[in-house]
């Protein structure tokens, strides 16, 4: 049984609240949570990342422990696909799933290095 709960996402993506799927009390005992939906009613509609430093690692999973698919750079075309919640950053959980256009890769990268573009 899922429950629901409210996301506030900070840093960079500031004052986006999103409704995300929580596992359950007894499946959430894992040190980095696997990616979390965010539910498509209360998302904001983003297309494109604005990626704010250059050389930033496109991941397999939202998590740092996940392999590198690709690096994202700033002059770099990036569609948003999804916001997921994953490892802590810096202090940010969020992560988004991306499709780099330029190389073709698609993974993730933490919320606190990309700006979401409506």
């Amino acid at each position: 049984m899922s429950r629901k709960t409210t996301l506030f996402i900070v840093g960079a993506v500031a004052s986006a609240a999103l409704a995300v799927s929580a596992p359950a009390a007894s499946a959430a005992s894992s040190s980095a949570p696997d990616a979390a939906p965010v539910s498509a009613k209360s998302a904001p509609a983003y297309k494109h990342i604005k990626i704010l430093k250059d050389g930033i690692n496109i991941r397999a999973k939202a998590t740092t422990k996940s392999a590198s698919l690709g690096l994202a750079y700033k002059s770099h075309k990036v569609a948003f696909l999804a916001s997921v919640r994953g490892e802590t950053v810096n202090g940010e959980f969020n992560w988004v799933k991306v499709k780099d256009n330029t190389t073709g890769v698609t993974g993730y990268i933490n919320a606190a290095y990309v700006e979401l573009i409506p």
